[in-house]
């Protein structure tokens, strides 16, 4: 198993996989091929794929349009795949990797950084709080604005958005980067791949630096 940031050449592929799992769960929001894209060419998806390159897993970081705001999100992990810990771990690296390369906290108006939960899609809920992030309010917004996702009967999307706490959450990251074993909960090997010259210490080490 490996984690790792999807380069271009993966993208269309990682984009097909994203879209098919986003098709049989309404809990997902189905990014367009040139949204993903984007995000990908920022070197803010992340998957986890087995040796065969298979996908397992997804996640990203997203920065909002004002940059007030940057979002975790896009988590997913294959049902046959699940209980290993592979969602703990596909939350924490984008999270990490941009706290590391763009340090936003340092931004002249630092952004929330957010979480959001569909109403009645519980399983992310326990790895979001295990991340650091802490329940901040409910939202609804309009159907139309999300197109994809589980409408309720008003025609809107339900959900919860949480907030990473800062400082407590940083040292959380670094204490989980520090500790990284190689290891999934099973016992089952996973690599964790960063960009050339990074290490986990380093970043564990630039994280704390921002508490």
């Amino acid at each position: 198993m490996n984690f790792c940031i999807v380069n271009s050449d993966q993208v269309g592929h990682a984009h097909t996989w994203h879209t098919d799992f986003a098709a049989a769960n309404d809990a997902i929001y189905p990014r367009t091929q040139e949204a993903f894209s984007a995000l990908a060419l920022d070197r803010n998806v992340w998957c986890a794929v087995t040796d065969e390159e298979v996908v397992l897993g997804l996640s990203y970081a997203c920065v909002s349009d004002d940059e007030s705001e940057v979002e975790i999100g896009g988590l997913m992990v294959s049902p046959e795949a699940r209980g290993k810990g592979i969602g703990d771990v596909l939350m924490r690296l984008p999270l990490c990797h941009f706290l590391v390369n763009e340090n936003p906290l340092a931004w002249r108006r630092p952004p929330r950084i957010v979480a959001h939960v569909l109403k009645g899609n519980d399983a992310p809920r326990r790895i979001i709080a295990r991340t650091g992030f802490a329940h901040a309010k409910a939202v609804r917004i309009p159907g139309a604005a999300l197109p994809g996702l589980r409408t309720e009967p008003d025609g809107h999307v339900h959900g919860d958005e949480f907030h990473l706490r800062i400082p407590q959450a940083l040292e959380e990251q670094a204490v989980w980067l520090d500790g990284w074993n190689d290891t999934l909960l099973d016992g089952s090997a996973a690599r964790i791949r960063l960009l050339e010259g990074h290490t986990l210490p380093g970043w564990a080490a630039a994280i704390r630096a921002m508490a």
